[in-house]
């Protein structure tokens, strides 16, 4: 293991000679992404928590880009146990320390003579306390704050409760004292300490430049200016528009670009440029890598023409892997996955001999888009070439066994790639909505229909309760038929297919779907297809394959699996072990194949 924060010098993984992205760092066992600019104010990010956080990435990256550009150096890091950090996710370390740490060496490795803190979320409440406890902290912004972590607590279980029907989880179903949202797990010793955390009980320094970020229509968040401003803090709201689009789904998350300006507006008038800043040491010397679990060695690297796509390489400590599982994003999930699922396959398979690559696609998380490239990426053939970059990676690092893993969207490229690129030896599908793309649909719009199995929308057509909340009003009555409509579409077309010719788009794409399957069958590709049991990609594979699966039996390289008591994403802890082992078992087989024909 590392030293802890602040016990050994910051470290790069990338030379310092590339400009103008973040460079990944490790900060002790933390994973820290560094924007570098040329002032003496920095800004040190502190992230929300979990599925907010998920939203948040992309924001918070280019929120950061532009600080730097205008002269702020920035730091992001992950939290103990979380995102890229290593530490145990239920270890007995609270968030205060650390934090505490980071901001000790972001000010002394960069010499910078103060500090912004800058936190959203659960963010708020540590960046708060760094304010009130560290005479470095000169300016604290704040997005979205809550007032305690009592009621930020009270918040997030109330939220997994009421979403309790789209991700299958409870807030108590994650260790003893723990919270679960979406998957993720707020460890023990964090949820305590967050309780003791109050924006109203910090003594903030008289005359804090503060920027609030106000929610509309929020009354806790108008209640919390009035108070920093009888608190003395010299305190300027501004509206956090599109505060809802932002954090409601990670793939349908709009960047909150007003936000963004509004930061570097107040930050460029606040805070005088007053030149470059000291370093007090240097963090760019080498590259390396840490032991985030016992067994498991990690890097951040940035990968690709121009180093512009970021990933996380994982492998056994101490050995040469010759077999590794390519993670690809799932929607604009970041590569770290729904509840941090790649993160934490990564580990495991790496204790199991196998490594593994978890990437951000262009446009995705910490990788930047392509010059040119539109904004809308997912389904797109051009993210072909950002898998083909990364298996260039994976070949030059000794890998001989390439296993391409995506889930949603995610599983949809591992597809397409498979078939287009010749070194990938096996695939895995995990909840694949696509099997292929109907030219005539725009993606942005397919992805904000909540398409559900047809059996829902016949079961809900016999419920009387539905019934009458849909004959209730004209507006209802139109959306309860638009997603009928949606749900009978495609068994009709399929059964107009033999009567329709060439001229059906189904018997058009029904060609293309089952000429990627032979192919893969004639390469002898082993290929895992995987659904929940009541995935709405279900229809999709029944569009292609028949209502009882059957067409798929003609792959023999292909196995279908069924995982039971899941959602769409994984969410509860069970479903994702059963993918895990699925995955591992097919890793190790593909392993054990290759060190015999060495």
């Amino acid at each position: 293991m590392n030293a802890p924060f602040g016990e050994n010098d910051a470290v790069s993984a990338m030379p310092c000679s590339q400009s103008g992205f973040a460079q990944p760092l490790y900060l002790g066992e933390l994973a820290a992404m560094l924007h570098a600019g040329d002032g003496d104010t920095g800004v040190l990010f502190l992230s929300p928590w979990g599925y907010e956080e998920l939203c948040a990435r992309k924001t918070f990256r280019l929120m950061a880009e532009r600080l730097a550009a205008a002269g702020f150096p920035s730091l992001r890091f992950d939290y103990p146990g979380t995102g890229d950090s290593g530490g145990e996710e239920n270890s007995e370390t609270g968030w205060i320390v650390p934090s505490r740490g980071i901001l000790g060496d972001f000010r002394s490795f960069h010499g910078l003579k103060r500090v912004i803190v800058l936190g959203q979320g659960i963010g708020c409440l540590y960046a708060t306390h760094l304010a009130a406890t560290d005479p470095s902290v000169a300016g604290l912004v704040l997005l979205a704050p809550p007032a305690s972590g009592r009621g930020y607590l009270r918040e997030v279980a109330a939220w997994t409760s009421f979403t309790r029907p789209t991700f299958l989880v409870k807030p108590d179903d994650g260790p003893e004292g723990s919270l679960m949202a979406a998957g993720f797990v707020l460890p023990k010793d964090v949820a305590v300490e967050a309780k003791m955390l109050s924006l109203k009980k910090e003594t903030l320094p008289a005359n804090l430049p503060t920027l609030f970020v106000a929610r509309r229509d929020h009354p806790g968040d108008a209640a919390l200016v009035d108070h920093l401003s009888a608190a003395g803090c010299d305190v300027i709201v501004t509206p956090f528009e599109g505060y809802a689009e932002y954090v409601s789904d990670p793939t349908l998350s709009d960047v909150p670009q007003a936000v963004i300006e509004a930061v570097a507006d107040w930050a460029e008038e606040r805070f005088e440029h007053s030149g470059p800043a000291i370093p007090g040491r240097t963090i760019c010397d080498e590259e390396t890598a840490i032991e985030p679990v016992e067994g498991v060695r990690e890097e951040m690297l940035r990968f690709g023409p121009g180093k512009r796509l970021f990933g996380v390489f994982a492998e056994p400590s101490g050995e040469s892997a010759k077999t590794a599982v390519l993670f690809l994003n799932s929607g604009y999930d970041h590569h770290g996955g729904w509840a941090n699922v790649h993160v934490d396959f990564a580990r495991a398979l790496a204790r199991n001999g196998i490594a593994s690559l978890r990437i951000d696609l262009s446009n995705v998380g910490e990788s930047p888009r392509w010059p040119d490239q539109q904004a809308q990426v997912l389904y797109s053939d051009g993210q072909i070439a950002d898998v083909g970059a990364a298996i260039d990676e994976m070949k030059a690092r000794g890998i001989e066994t390439v296993i391409a893993y995506g889930r949603c969207s995610g599983a949809y490229l591992a597809l397409l790639s498979t078939v287009a690129d010749e070194r990938i030896d096996a695939m895995v599908m995990v909840n694949s909505r696509r099997f292929a793309w109907n030219p005539k649909q725009d993606v942005d719009t397919e992805l904000r229909k909540p398409v559900q199995p047809l059996e829902n929308y016949t079961a809900k057509m016999r419920d009387p309760a539905a019934l009458k909340r849909a004959l209730s009003s004209p507006e209802e009555f139109r959306k309860a038929s638009a997603k009928l409509a949606r749900g009978l579409s495609r068994p009709l077309m399929r059964a107009l297919a033999p009567a329709l010719g060439p001229l059906s788009i189904h018997n058009r794409l029904d060609k293309l779907v089952h000429g990627r399957m032979a192919s893969l069958k004639r390469r002898g590709v082993p290929a895992l297809v995987i659904y929940s049991e009541k995935d709405p990609g279900l229809e999709e594979l029944r569009s292609y394959f028949g209502p009882e699966y059957a067409r798929i039996e003609a792959y023999e390289n292909v196995q279908l699996t069924f995982v039971a008591n899941a959602d769409h994403n994984l969410t509860p802890a069970p479903a994702r072990a059963a993918v895990l082992a699925r995955l591992t078992a097919l890793a190790r087989a593909l392993d054990k194949r290759e060190r015999l024909a060495a």
